[in-house]
């Protein structure tokens, strides 16, 4: 009995110190409960405030394009920026090009076998086209006699027709001269060495009625020619020449 005694007073005062302890009589503080551990965080008067802390500031509105123009025009003049994607590089800027002349290039064409006559109007026609061009006239054979005979008609059959005529009014010797030249389709009355002796003929067929017997030189001589200049001047001057001139031949140039 008397241990049991003193381990029970034993352990009253081991809880008693314990006690003791947790209420702090002994100068320690031990560990309290949730309640006054939440009291002690909601005390006012042991809140400690620091620096104050700085207030938001509201955002401003942009200033107005107004203001902005204001301002500029108060201060330095500023470029209004330019747009990146507007913005041109700037390009050398070259002067006005004079208008360019095409050149054509030259071209030639040669007509032979052309009478006097035929080489006369072929000339002032191609003078009266175009000016600048070269024209080059050239007599090829000689005179050798003299000739009774009717113009040149424009075809073989106006030919025949106009000698029938002829042999109505009683002319007998004639034929139709059929090469190439000025003379093609005229119609030969008579060849003679002198000019008086083919007179003498014309006179007996005026007389027959014959009017359109012509006395002439009779030669071989022909006209050879040649137009050179702008290739669609001369080109246009061949296509016109090339049906008008009976027994006239086009010719390529030589260079």
């Amino acid at each position: 009995m008397p241990l049991v005694r003193l381990l029970f007073f034993i352990l009253l005062l081991v809880n008693l110190f314990a006690f003791a302890l947790l209420q702090g009589w002994l100068g320690g503080s031990g560990p309290r409960g949730e309640p006054e551990r939440l009291t002690n965080q909601l005390r006012p008067a042991q809140i400690v405030l620091g620096a104050p802390l700085a207030e938001p500031v509201p955002n401003e509105p942009a200033p107005s394009a107004e203001i902005a123009t204001r301002a500029v025009s108060v201060g330095a003049p500023v470029a209004a920026p330019e747009q990146e994607s507007d913005r041109v590089p700037d390009q050398p800027v070259s002067p006005p090009s004079e208008a360019v002349e095409v050149s054509v290039p030259p071209a030639c064409v040669r007509f032979a076998g052309l009478g006097a006559e035929q080489a006369a109007d072929m000339i002032e026609r191609t003078r009266r086209a175009a000016n600048g061009l070269k024209i080059d006239d050239v007599r090829v054979g000689s005179p050798n006699g003299w000739w009774v005979f009717v113009p040149s008609q424009e075809s073989r059959d106006a030919a025949a027709v106009k000698v029938t005529e002829l042999r109505a009014l009683g002319v007998k010797d004639l034929f139709i001269i059929q090469e190439a030249g000025p003379h093609q389709y005229a119609i030969s009355l008579g060849v003679f060495k002198t000019e008086t002796s083919a007179r003498q003929l014309l006179a007996r067929l005026q007389a027959q009625g014959v009017r359109s017997a012509r006395v002439a030189e009779r030669n071989s001589e022909t006209h050879r020619v040649e137009i050179r200049g702008p290739g669609d001047t001369v080109s246009s001057l061949a296509s016109e020449f090339g049906g008008r001139y009976p027994g006239a031949t086009k010719l390529g140039c030589t260079p």
